[in-house]
């Protein structure tokens, strides 16, 4: 489970294993080290994204001991998860002796999911109720629940978290939590984790866990607030950092995006703070600096990490930005080779075709893209933003119109609403819709609205100035002054 892993990575002994393992490895030594105790480490390695790390400790573990289940099972987990290889999962799993233990029956049902046999992975945690023993029982509702939340069976998860039989024990609780946010219930999770924090107040583990979930579900401020507490616990949590410089990017605020991404750099030196700096940059409308970090992050990148794909995307968007449309298609043309003909893909792709004018193309694109999508309310409100940052007011508002329609009580959008509106001269919407900006996500009103108003105006007052300035409003908005700062 989350917290209690992450309480088990920051104590003494794993990190005395840790630095008994990479001290006998940096000096060509054997390690003295157990199985388990080198499979935790490689299933730390995996948390912290280094893949190749994970998996070259994974097999050093199974070349000392042949016989061990853990190892293992991270290799089977490596091939599942990082590999996408059937062949190579499988044989790791028919090397597996020891088939009467928790993470076993887990990784076989993961293996069953992969292999798009979800039938056959619920058989497989319901025989599991029938041979587990004493903890390996007790733990694998929550642990069930887990996986399946992880590859959205939602209503399976369900099944599996209320046969747990200790409804008071923190990894239900957690997985209560955890179930409540992937219902859209955000007041219902946050209130189950605030209950485990003030039960265990120095946990940075569920400190994060509620700071990522209140980023998910747009409460930006609160999450930058939570892993500020996470931080005072730990200073030196690289994860923390980038949890605390995503707030502050969906917030709009990249100069403190940019100080919490360089504190987790110079804790972890990765791909993932260069890519998102980088980002940062590119909303700064800095394309040399925005470039230069997309290059780094591009040279630390492994050929086993998911972030490939995101920095090529990133390279895609900003040389289409650029108006450079001929590396802009290398970089869409890389991104086919590597199998990512995916709903992201085609909306990037729609994205470049419409800031060149090839609009029935950019439409083909963004249609074959809606195919694909497995949320096609947030795929349409993603046209909606690109659609707007071309300047195709009319197009954007019909798209957002058709979001709020599909999903009338969510917040983000409402911004992007008045603005289109203001910009059509739809007056009397204009000021309903920067009421409700304000009122429910004054984050994005002040990101999106801020050149609309006074230099330093603070969204509360935004409605009040609208209203006095209805005629003017307009007249004071330089259209293509937004344009160049979008």
């Amino acid at each position: 489970m989350a917290g209690s892993i992450d309480n088990y990575y920051n104590s003494e002994e794993f990190k005395t294993n840790l630095n008994l393992y990479e001290t006998s490895k940096r000096e060509g030594k054997s390690c003295i080290l157990g199985s388990e105790e080198l499979a935790d480490i490689a299933e730390y390695y995996f948390e912290k994204g280094k893949l190749a790390d994970a998996k070259e400790t994974a097999e050093y573990a199974a070349s000392l001991y042949p016989d061990a289940t853990a190892p293992k099972i991270v290799l089977a987990r490596y091939y599942i998860m990082v590999k996408k290889d059937k062949e190579k999962a499988k044989e790791c799993i028919e090397k597996i002796t020891e088939c009467n233990d928790l993470n076993y029956a887990l990784l076989i049902a993961e293996y069953y999911i992969f292999t798009e046999k979800k039938e056959k992975a619920i058989m497989a945690l319901d025989k599991a109720l029938t041979y587990l023993e004493d903890e390996d029982l007790l733990d694998l509702p929550a642990e069930a629940c887990n996986l399946l939340l992880d590859y959205g069976m939602t209503k399976q998860a369900k099944h599996y978290l209320e046969q747990d039989r200790d409804k008071s024990s923190n990894d239900y609780l957690r997985m209560k939590a955890r179930m409540a946010f992937a219902e859209r219930k955000y007041e219902e999770g946050a209130e189950i984790m605030e209950r485990l924090i003030d039960k265990d107040p120095f946990n940075t583990g569920l400190w994060k866990i509620l700071a990522i979930e209140q980023n998910n579900f747009d409460k930006y401020s609160n999450a930058a607030t939570s892993i500020e507490y996470a931080l005072a616990i730990d200073d030196k949590d690289a994860e923390a950092y980038m949890i605390l410089g995503n707030a502050f990017f969906k917030m709009c605020n990249y100069q403190k995006a940019l100080e919490a991404y360089r504190k987790s750099a110079e804790i972890v030196d990765s791909e993932q703070s260069d890519m998102m700096m980088a980002r940062c940059y590119f909303c700064m409308q800095d394309m040399d600096k925005t470039l230069a970090y997309l290059k780094s992050a591009e040279t630390k990148c492994t050929e086993e990490t998911a972030n490939k794909i995101d920095i090529c995307r990133d390279f895609a968007i900003t040389y289409g930005w650029m108006g450079n449309n001929e590396l802009a298609f290398k970089y869409l043309e890389k991104l086919k080779e590597y199998g990512k003909l995916d709903a992201e893909t085609y909306l990037v792709e729609g994205s470049i075709l419409l800031g060149m004018n090839r609009f029935e193309d950019a439409n083909m694109a963004f249609y074959n893209g809606y195919k694909l999508t497995n949320n096609p309310t947030e795929y349409t409100f993603q046209i909606a933003v690109s659609l707007y940052e071309h300047s195709m007011d009319q197009y954007a508002y019909m798209f957002l119109k058709r979001v709020f329609e599909k999903d009338p009580e969510r917040t983000r959008g409402l911004a992007y609403l008045a603005a289109c509106s203001n910009y059509l001269g739809m007056g009397d919407e204009f000021i309903g819709y920067l009421k409700d900006a304000v009122d429910k996500n004054p984050e994005e009103a002040k990101a999106v609205l801020a050149d609309f108003f006074p230099k330093g105006m603070e969204p509360y007052d935004y409605v009040e100035y609208a209203k006095k300035h209805s005629r003017g409003i307009n007249e004071e908005t330089d259209k293509n002054d937004n344009d160049s700062q979008k």
